[in-house]
């Protein structure tokens, strides 16, 4: 996954298939400049990746079977992240309320900003999937 925000032209982030999100700055003066910092938590993929649109230091992942918020400014580990899921998260974005992420086979989950991240606050259906034929 790539993150790119425009109002911050010199700087994206890339979610690796390791688990790892690599903060780059693009007009750095050496190769070794390029990559400013590594944020490891996932144990697989980082499926989708996004900054905070009112707090843009902070950002959030999905891969394996967590979501986690992280800040910039502390790189050792994420501020918030959700309990393990028996499948696979496969998205997420930030909403005015709080976090969403998607679960599969047509689940959505949604977390409120104010509550522990260890309890969703709703869980929805969103569609009857057929998996197989």
């Amino acid at each position: 996954s790539l993150e790119y925000e425009s109002t911050m032209p010199t700087k994206f982030m890339v979610g690796t298939e390791q688990g790892i999100v690599l903060s780059c700055n693009r007009k750095a003066k050496t190769p070794a400049d390029r990559i400013v910092s590594n944020y490891s938590g996932h144990y697989g993929p980082v499926y989708a990746l996004q900054r905070n649109p009112f707090f843009p230091k902070n950002f959030l992942t999905v891969g394996d079977w967590t979501a986690r918020i992280w800040s910039e400014d502390l790189r050792e580990s994420s501020i918030m992240w959700t309990k393990f899921h028996r499948s696979y998260l496969t998205d997420g974005c930030w909403s005015p309320a709080g976090q969403v992420s998607s679960l599969p086979p047509g689940w959505t989950a949604v977390w409120m900003s104010g509550t522990t991240c260890s309890n969703r606050t709703i869980l929805l259906l969103v569609c009857r999937c057929v998996t197989k034929l």
